[in-house]
């Protein structure tokens, strides 16, 4: 008889002490702790008074409106999906990755590169030198294999006014990180207004471009493009000429 009366009122103790922790750390159920008392109710009403009251302290730690933990537990479910990301964005940023901090940046490629200059020329027929701007923009649409330049060239004399317009389809090889050389061939229209009579004629053209880069970033350089012009009209002029200018890179 002693040992049946031992058993519940140990029984008790334990309960109760689990209770004692529940109300710090609101983390015991309150039918956990119901199902418990009827047990205990059940084999003797007086040793399980200690269970009843831990489950009544439970449950004012859970539904007590002043208790931290139900605080914190009702201002956790109250947040948006917003504010919980809000909050939870510093802890992800506490750690950068290292592998993006040793990768170095990268080179940005130009857009265009314009050619600004000057072009001395000159008729293999017996004509005189002249001199002349020249203006030209180039872009790459396959790299390292086809280069694209569009140029204009006007000449002024006293008597007439030509206009050179060109399109020249290059091939790019890189000699060193300072020099690329470019050989190129394309059509050009020529537009000649002399003596108040005008004409338009269709020629070829062959160049031979050379780049010079001084700075590893490229902005800037200067070139050199010897050019061979051919008249595909009554005349078949010929015509040499030496384009030098600067380059400007277009980012």
């Amino acid at each position: 008889m002693k040992r049946m009366c031992v058993a519940p009122l140990c029984i008790a103790v334990l309960v109760a002490r689990h209770g004692a922790s529940a109300q710090e750390n609101g983390s015991v159920k309150s039918d956990e702790l119901a199902r418990t008392s009827l047990d205990c109710s059940r084999q003797n009403s007086r040793l399980c008074q200690p269970v009843a009251q831990a489950q009544r302290i439970a449950n004012q730690a859970e539904v007590q409106p002043g208790s931290t933990r139900a605080n914190d537990l009702r201002a956790g479910h109250d947040l948006e999906p917003q504010e919980r990301a809000e909050v939870a964005a510093p802890d992800s940023q506490v750690r950068p990755d290292p592998t993006g901090a040793s990768q170095p940046p990268e080179k940005k490629e130009a857009a265009a590169i314009l050619e600004v200059g000057a072009e001395p020329a000159r008729g293999l027929s017996g004509g005189r030198w002249t001199l002349s701007p020249t203006v030209a923009a180039e872009v790459t649409p396959i790299e390292n294999w086809l280069e694209l330049e569009f140029g204009v060239t006007p000449t002024f004399s006293h008597h007439s006014t030509e206009w050179d317009t060109d399109v020249l389809f290059k091939k790019p090889w890189t000699l060193s990180k300072k020099v690329e050389f470019m050989f190129g061939v394309g059509p050009e229209w020529i537009h000649i207004r002399e003596n108040g009579i005008t004409t338009n004629s269709v020629a070829g053209e062959i160049a031979l471009d050379f780049m010079f880069w001084p700075s590893p970033k490229r902005r800037f350089g200067w070139y050199i493009e010897p050019a061979y012009d051919y008249t595909f009209g009554r005349s078949h002029d010929q015509t040499i000429g030496v384009s030098i200018g600067l380059l400007i890179s277009v980012r």
